[in-house]
C-alpha cells in the first residue's frame, strides 16, 4: 500500500543569507547521476574536491559501496560539519576529510569530482598532482575548458585521464553544444542568459573565454 505524503515533513529550500552557500548542493537523482556517468565501482577510491557537507561522498560510499572517499574542503566551518556529519553515519573508516585541495595529492584517485568554476591554474594543478591515466574526471555544467570529453548527462560531463586538448576554441564549442557548427558566442550566451545551475556572471564567463584561448592558442614550432 502506498504510503500517504506527510506533508509537515516537505519544506522549501531556505534562502542563503550566507557567503558559504548550500552546503547540500546537489539532488539525489544528480548525485546518481554523476556517479553512474563515472561508472563508479566498489573498487574505486573517489574525490570530491570541495565537499561541502560531504553528501556526495556519503551517497558514493552508501549508494555506490566505494571502499574508499576522499573529500576537501578548504572552509574551516563545512569541514567541521563534513566530518561531523560522517561520523554520525557511521563512516570515519572510509571517508576521510581534509583541507586544502590546492595542495591535494591525487594520484591515488579513480574518480575525481571537481564542480568549483575552472581557473586558470587548474591544467597545472591536475598534472602536478600526478593524476593516473585512466582515472576519470566529473565537472559540471563545462567540461575542462579547451580538452575533449569523453560522455554527458548534462549537467555532468565525464572526461578521461590523459588529457587531450582540442584543435580549435570552435571544435570545443561546438561539441560542447551538441552540433557540428556550434560558437562561443552561443555557448557563452547560454552560460550566462539561463544561469544554469551555478548562475553564472559576465566576469566569470569573461575568466572562461580568456583560459580557453589560452590553451588552444596555436603552438610555434
Amino acid at each position: 500500500m502506498l504510503k500517504p505524503v506527510n506533508w509537515r515533513e516537505l519544506r522549501p529550500r531556505r534562502i542563503v543569507t550566507s557567503t558559504l552557500g548550500y552546503p547540500d548542493y546537489f539532488t539525489e537523482r544528480h548525485k546518481r547521476k554523476m556517479l553512474e556517468l563515472a561508472k563508479l565501482r566498489p573498487s574505486d577510491v573517489f574525490y570530491d574536491l570541495g565537499c561541502g557537507d560531504a553528501s556526495v561522498l556519503i551517497f558514493a560510499a552508501k549508494e555506490f559501496r566505494v571502499r574508499k572517499a576522499v573529500g576537501f574542503e578548504s572552509e574551516p566551518r563545512r569541514k567541521a560539519k563534513a566530518i561531523q556529519r560522517v561520523e554520525s553515519e557511521g563512516l570515519s573508516s572510509r571517508i576521510k576529510i581534509k583541507g586544502e585541495m590546492k595542495n591535494a595529492d591525487l594520484s591515488g584517485a579513480d574518480v575525481i569530482l571537481s564542480m568549483h568554476p575552472e581557473d586558470e591554474e587548474d591544467y597545472d594543478y591536475f598534472f602536478k598532482s600526478r593524476v593516473r591515466s585512466g582515472t576519470r574526471l566529473i565537472k559540471h555544467d563545462l567540461p575542462l575548458l579547451g580538452f575533449d570529453f569523453d560522455d554527458v548527462d548534462y549537467p555532468f560531463y565525464l572526461i578521461r585521464f590523459p588529457l587531450r586538448r582540442m584543435r580549435t576554441a570552435g571544435q570545443w564549442a561546438s561539441k560542447v553544444m551538441g552540433r557540428d557548427l556550434g560558437s562561443l558566442q552561443d555557448l557563452w550566451h547560454e552560460l550566462l542568459y539561463y544561469g544554469h545551475e551555478k548562475g553564472y556572471e559576465k566576469p566569470e564567463v569573461r575568466t572562461f573565454d580568456r583560459i580557453l584561448r589560452l590553451r588552444v592558442k596555436p603552438r610555434l614550432k
